[in-house]
C-alpha cells in the first residue's frame, strides 16, 4: 500500500489564520517597514491587517523582498499575542518569522485602501478609542501652525501642528515631527491656492488634560 501526501498550496485569509498551524501560507501587501533593533512590517490582505516582526538575524535574508507597497506570499510562520503600546492594529496576534519562513513576491493583489481603517474624528476626540492602537485619519488641512524647533533626546527636532477637518466639519489637531513636518509645510506652501487633503497612517492618540489629539 502506498500513501500519497498532497501539498496544500492554497492561501489562508489573515482573519482565518490558525495559531496552532505553523505551515500556513498567506498573501499580503507590506504597508510600512520600521527598521530598528527588530524590523517590523505591517501587512494586510483582503482588508484585514496584521503586524509582522522579523528578528535582527533574519533581516538580511528577507528585506530584499519585503518592500513597502509590494505584495508578498509568506509561508511557514508563527502567531504570537500582540500586546503593549503602539500596536499598528487591533488584531490580537502578530506574525513572527522562523529561519525556515519563505517570502516571495506575489502578483494579483488588490490596490484599494479599505475605508474602514480611517478613524472617526469624534471617536478620537471623545477618548473612545484604545490609545495603545495606532490609527489612520483623513481630512482637509484647514490650519497650519508655525514650524518649531524642539530639543528631544539632545537633538533639535522640527515640530508642526496642523488641524484637519472631516466631512462632518469636526476638527482634529495633529502634531507632525521631523521630515513629516517639513514635507507637509513645503507642500502646503506650494499648493496654498488649492484644497489639501491629508492622509495620516499609524498615528498615536495622545491625551493631555482631558483633550485628545494625534
Amino acid at each position: 500500500m502506498s500513501v500519497i501526501f498532497k501539498k496544500n498550496n492554497s492561501f489562508v485569509l489573515v482573519k482565518n489564520i490558525d495559531s496552532a498551524d505553523e505551515t500556513q501560507k498567506i498573501k499580503v501587501k507590506v504597508l510600512v517597514l520600521w527598521k530598528s533593533y527588530k524590523s517590523s512590517g505591517n501587512t494586510h490582505e483582503m482588508g484585514t491587517r496584521i503586524h509582522a516582526q522579523v528578528e535582527e538575524d533574519l533581516m538580511k535574508k528577507h528585506l530584499t523582498v519585503l518592500k513597502e507597497g509590494e505584495a508578498v506570499s509568506i509561508n511557514t510562520f508563527q502567531l504570537k499575542d500582540s500586546l503593549g503600546e503602539f500596536r499598528t492594529n487591533p488584531y490580537p496576534y502578530k506574525i513572527t518569522f522562523f529561519r525556515t519562513t519563505k517570502v516571495k513576491a506575489a502578483d494579483d493583489f488588490f490596490e484599494y485602501y479599505p475605508v474602514k481603517y480611517f478613524s472617526n474624528f469624534e471617536n478620537i476626540l471623545s477618548g473612545k478609542l484604545d490609545k495603545n492602537v495606532l490609527v489612520d485619519v483623513i481630512g482637509q488641512i484647514v490650519n497650519i501652525g508655525p514650524m518649531e524647533q524642539i530639543k528631544t533626546k539632545g537633538k533639535d527636532n522640527s515640530k508642526l501642528d496642523i488641524i484637519l477637518r472631516d466631512t462632518m466639519n469636526v476638527h482634529l489637531t495633529c502634531t507632525l515631527w521631523s521630515d513629516f513636518a517639513k514635507k507637509v509645510m513645503d507642500y502646503t506652501k506650494e499648493n496654498n491656492t488649492t484644497i489639501v487633503i491629508c492622509v495620516i497612517k499609524f498615528a498615536c492618540i495622545k491625551e493631555y488634560k482631558g483633550n485628545y489629539n494625534l
